[in-house]
């Protein structure tokens, strides 16, 4: 009888600390990746530890445009914390630093481009340079290994971080000195998209070259048959009216590949198309910032601004000097909407063909 009682009493111990564990992984699974095992944290042991035969979860990471390969242990995708921790010495090395591993504190010693981030275990906070930050998710020991949340240490060392629902990858792209993102300069926060202002200098086929400003000086944008184009005014246009030399903006997301220049997909194309006027120059002024031309006369002509971005050309491509404008001379003058209510109308010109 007493058997069958402590039985009986271990059984409901058992179902306890079972009904007390929480899972972090749900049962999905589009890889089916069988190396990575899924994690449970015990409300007695927060220490994770994984579990044989459990449902399993594949999080991919991407850095600079390339898929990384982990040897064993894989990244871990923490639900009930919404973070992603991966092996600290793969990624770290990966990223160019070195860890060294304190066994007294416990603690992972993380050193790139000289800044030193140190990382105790099961410790929700870390030490930047010897300040301490807050963190969302600790470091954690798993199967001997040490992981650490990817976010903050990527982040820490100067990495754009991303994430990408439709294939379950974090995006980590090396920041630039001059990239704004937060809903800045180069980031749409609205379209949850990033910018790139420029011209186009190249097109072939459903692909365009842009020179200007954005994640990178030159991108190459795939254009597809989700491509949103329109006008200044939101009017639908199609890619025919993509011209080369035309001024446009390129929202886009976050991956490219890592050539050079990075190719990237083209999510929406707002294009301020260019005007052409061909004439002969009747007037050449000198100006505050330059020179200013006029075509025609001073009833139906218009004044050009040449400005630091004009391009000037002969009609082989090959480059000239505003030394090269000369009154008499015949030109094809590429230029946009906006211009001034004077007679005649002054605008910049963008490029200046000599003939």
């Amino acid at each position: 009888m007493k058997i069958r009682n402590k039985a009986i009493a271990t059984t409901l111990i058992g179902a306890s600390l079972l009904s007390s564990m929480i899972p972090v992984f749900a049962n999905e699974n589009p890889h089916k990746d069988k190396d990575l095992k899924p994690v449970l944290i015990s409300e007695k042991n927060p220490v994770p530890v994984l579990i044989n035969n459990a449902p399993d979860k594949n999080v991919n990471v991407n850095i600079d445009g390339k898929i990384v390969s982990f040897p064993d242990q894989k990244p871990i995708l923490i639900k009930a914390e919404s973070r992603t921790i991966v092996p600290v010495r793969f990624i770290t090395e990966h990223l160019g630093g070195k860890v060294t591993w304190n066994d007294d504190t416990k603690t992972a010693v993380l050193e790139l481009d000289g800044k030193r981030v140190e990382l105790p275990v099961n410790k929700k906070y870390a030490k930047v340079d010897g300040t301490q930050v807050e963190l969302d998710s600790s470091a954690k020991l798993i199967s001997n290994r040490t992981f650490v949340p990817l976010r903050f240490v990527c982040e820490t060392f100067g990495y754009d971080v991303s994430w990408d629902v439709k294939t379950d990858t974090v995006v980590l792209n090396k920041k630039d000195d001059n990239i704004y993102t937060g809903g800045s300069k180069y980031f749409d926060e609205e379209l949850g998209l990033y910018k790139m202002f420029g011209n186009v200098t190249n097109i072939e086929n459903d692909t365009i070259l842009v020179d200007g400003e954005g994640l990178y000086n030159k991108i190459r944008f795939n254009i597809n048959e989700d491509t949103q184009i329109v006008d200044l005014d939101g009017k639908k246009l199609s890619k025919e009216d993509i011209k080369e030399l035309s001024k446009i903006t390129v929202y886009h997301d976050q991956k490219m590949t890592r050539s050079l220049p990075p190719i990237a997909n083209a999510q929406k194309i707002v294009v301020a198309n260019f005007n052409i006027k061909e004439g002969k120059i009747s007037q050449i002024t000198d100006v505050k910032n330059g020179k200013m031309f006029l075509i025609g006369n001073m009833n139906d002509g218009i004044n050009f601004n040449i400005t630091d971005e004009t391009i000037i050309v002969n009609e082989d491509g090959k480059k000239l000097t505003t030394d090269d404008l000369t009154k008499g001379a015949e030109v094809e003058v590429y230029y946009g909407n906006i211009m001034t209510m004077s007679l005649p109308p002054i605008t910049n010109a963008t490029k200046v063909v000599v003939k």
